[in-house]
């Protein structure tokens, strides 16, 4: 992480928005870990707390592997030929864009390039040279135990590999030449120190190198199809670091009086700068393309949102992540859009699909959808696919993929969530992973650590809260509207009160929130309610506490009313959840009132406040409810309203054909019926054995202050904010404690292993490998 963002493999582009534009200063920990394993090639498996910037994680990288991609593919097409248009450039130095993800490049000037992976990695500079005969220099600074390192120059549709394809010639350290993946004694190894001179005649065809000002000889006679080329200074690395020269002053003379230059000396008509931009990918398939898109239909990526909600975000973040990348198209698949616009998008070509597993199906089985040419395959919250019984439908996409490739053409596999610890998660990843590595940041039992957990609990007997039913003391208790799942008939034969003790406790939970937002004075909050029924009950109820004004559109300034509110839930149009959720993140309501819909990746910045008016059904969507606030290290308060010890809720669960649509039978399940009763309680102890607290601590009616142990850890910071400095190192204590005895056990292994290194060293002799 110390390195930022560049030194984990990213592009100008994506650095130039992600720093610049929207002011990340570092990646987060996912980020740090997730990004150089995907740019490596590997498939990955993310867990980690929600907040933690997991879109970026995979987005990032799927952006910048994209990228690459087309411009390898299009090098036939763009900035190859020397027709066209030379540019008046003198910017020598290595190139942010055409290179591999994995080279490092630093430098005020960006001329040292740096890997530290074990596999090749390599780049390319930012102009080519057309014609005449050209020269720069290359020293090697740095080498691992396995450090090896070629120079050498290559044309833009060349493997970063260099030397391995017909469009590069290098020469590697351990005095080898290098072409079409044939390795040939050539000159001296060279090493730490060593200066390498590279050129190009253009007018011959001939590449050479020197060492030390010493010329080796012609290394290469390209074949007359290759002169007509651009050519590039290029370089290849493992394990290594080197000092590219393009301007001078070299460190050994060129050779004027044979006619060569230094590539920054060159006539500008003998110069290009390549634009992949302008040029569609080629390949089998390919097709003419909106901005270079790429074949019919056909995409690179396929990332998988669980609700269409989350798929809009998503995309949303990978078009800011792309705002300064040229040649990229991004797709959104999912119902409640123009399909006609969406279908347009597809047949014009596009990179990155993002979508809902239903959609992607259903533009699959319709011939809307080819994934001929697919490589990243992203699962985001995977386990929500699981939960949904959608896994079949996951297998079924994951089937029509390309699987036959190897190294940089194979499929990846992308699984991310805030919780991938199930036995279904593992089966799944077993089925079409290979050999993933895990991100597990915080491990199974993580919680937002930024986050206070507090619990109403809702006791029908409390002499406190029963006043709340009595209009005199709360004028809103008139305007109460309950599920209706308790009929006049079951509350008057009711011997044992249950029903009408169930019935108390839904009367009972809007009126206590009111009381908490007025104890709060809450500006922001977000209310997950159990259904979408219970969301537009409670919609109408703060409207009408409010002063019967419902939300209908953005006003001029400030909030509707005090109670403003509106819902994101699955039975509004995607139209209106989408004008919601802005209407929200604006400041024109203060609660968005939703279901779990909105718990899985929703991203409000800096919200204080979250109320679960009913629990969940499990606890994972509590973690991921919850998860709304602590982000980004600011403060966030979790209210619980809970049916007390001894005391259920019935509440609707429709096991009918038209899911709840005109049902009135409210018989339990176990009776044929469409109810059951709730044990919210003890739902709240499952959620206190994740959270690993003995109790929550409880807001007592009827002021509902905080517990004094939360309000003096707050240090005078507010929700909503940064977490105050006493409150970072705490947690950083925390962090240390619980990894010192890991990092004292890799010490230990490192230091056995230098000494076991070093007495072989001794015993067998000290000899130094070559490079190459």
């Amino acid at each position: 992480m110390a390195g930022g963002f560049e030194s984990l493999g990213l592009g100008e582009e994506l650095i130039q928005a992600i720093e610049g534009d929207l002011n990340w200063l570092l990646p987060t920990d996912v980020q740090d870990e997730a990004i150089p394993l995907i740019l490596g090639g590997g498939d990955v498996m993310a867990a980690a707390e929600t907040g933690s910037g997991k879109t970026a994680a995979f987005a990032l990288p799927v952006l910048q592997l994209v990228m690459e991609t087309k411009r390898r593919e299009a090098g036939g097409k763009s900035g190859t030929t020397c027709e066209g248009e030379a540019k008046n450039e003198r910017d020598w130095r290595l190139s942010g864009v055409d290179r591999d993800g994995m080279l490092g490049i630093e430098g005020v000037d960006g001329s040292q390039a740096f890997v530290t992976t074990s596999r090749w990695v390599g780049g390319r500079s930012t102009l080519g040279v057309c014609k005449g005969k050209a020269y720069f220099e290359a020293t090697l600074l740095e080498e691992g135990n396995q450090g090896v390192g070629r120079v050498g120059w290559s044309t833009a549709r060349a493997n970063y590999n260099l030397g391995t394809d017909k469009y590069g010639f290098g020469y590697g350290g351990t005095g080898k030449k290098s072409h079409e993946g044939r390795f040939e004694t050539y000159g001296e190894i060279f090493k730490k120190g060593d200066v390498i001179g590279s050129f190009l005649d253009l007018e011959k065809g001939i590449v050479g190198f020197s060492k030390n000002g010493a010329y080796l000889g012609d290394a290469f006679v390209m074949e007359e199809s290759l002169k007509g080329l651009a050519w590039f200074p290029a370089v290849a690395l493992k394990e290594a670091r080197i000092q590219m020269n393009f301007t001078g002053p070299f460190r050994h003379p060129v050779p004027t009086e044979r006619g060569f230059l230094g590539v920054a000396e060159l006539p500008l008509d003998g110069v290009l700068k390549p634009d992949f931009s302008k040029h569609s990918a080629s390949g089998a398939g390919s097709g003419g393309g909106k901005g270079g898109g790429n074949s019919l239909g056909s995409p690179f990526a396929i990332i998988i949102e669980p609700a269409r909600d989350l798929a809009e975000q998503v995309y949303s973040c990978i078009c800011d992540y792309s705002r300064h990348v040229e040649g990229v198209d991004i797709a959104l698949v999912m119902g409640g859009n123009d399909q006609r616009e969406t279908k347009a998008g597809l047949r014009s070509g596009c990179d990155i699909v993002v979508g809902t597993i239903g959609k992607l199906m259903d533009f699959m089985k319709r011939g809307l959808l080819n994934m001929d040419r697919a490589r990243f395959l992203i699962l985001d919250e995977a386990d929500r696919f699981l939960e949904a019984g959608e896994r079949a439908d996951v297998m079924t996409i994951y089937q029509r993929l390309p699987k036959g490739g190897v190294g940089d053409q194979r499929l990846q596999v992308c699984f991310f969530s805030a919780t991938l610890h199930s036995p279904e998660i593992t089966e799944l990843a077993k089925a079409i992973c290979d050999r993933p590595t895990w991100v597990d940041l915080k491990g199974k039992d993580s919680v937002p650590e930024a986050v206070h957990h507090v619990v109403v609990e809702m006791d029908p007997e409390n002499s406190a809260l029963q006043t709340l039913l009595h209009p005199t003391s709360s004028p809103a208790a008139q305007h109460v509207v309950t599920d209706n799942v308790h009929a006049a008939s079951s509350l008057s034969q009711d011997p044992e009160e249950v029903e009408r003790r169930s019935d108390m406790i839904k009367r009972l939970k809007p009126l206590v929130l009111l009381k908490i937002i007025e104890a709060y004075d809450m500006e922001q909050c977000i209310i997950f309610c159990r259904t979408n029924l219970d969301c537009n009950n409670l919609e109408q109820f703060l409207n009408f506490a409010g002063g019967g004004q419902m939300f209908k559109g953005k006003v001029e300034k400030g909030k509707e009313n005090i109670y403003s509110c509106c819902v994101l839930a699955g039975m509004r149009s995607m139209d209106e959840r989408r004008r919601n959720l802005q209407a929200f993140k604006e400041g024109d309501v203060r609660f968005l009132i939703c279901t779990d819909v909105a718990a899985r990746g929703i991203d409000i910045q800096n919200l204080p406040f979250v109320i679960n008016y009913t629990l969940p059904d499990a606890v994972e969507n509590y973690i991921h409810r919850v998860g709304r606030v602590g982000r980004a290290d600011c403060l966030g308060l979790a209210i619980s309203l809970v049916a007390a010890s001894g005391y259920q809720e019935k509440v609707w669960y429709h096991t009918c054909t038209n899911k709840g649509k005109g049902c009135s039978n409210r018989e339990v399940t176990d009776k044929g019926g469409c109810t059951v009763w709730f044990d919210e309680y003890d739902m709240l102890r499952q959620v206190e054995a994740r959270l690993h607290t003995e109790t929550i601590p409880r807001l007592v009616p009827p002021n509902f202050a905080l517990p004094p142990a939360i309000k003096s850890s707050l240090g005078g910071a507010k929700y909503g904010e940064a977490v105050s400095k006493q409150v970072v190192n705490e947690t950083v204590a925390k962090h240390v404690a619980l990894l010192r005895p890991a990092v004292q056990e890799l010490i230990d292994l490192e230091q056995r292993a230098q000494t076991t290194w070093l007495s072989l060293r001794q015993r067998y002799g000290g000899g130094r490998a070559g490079l190459g």
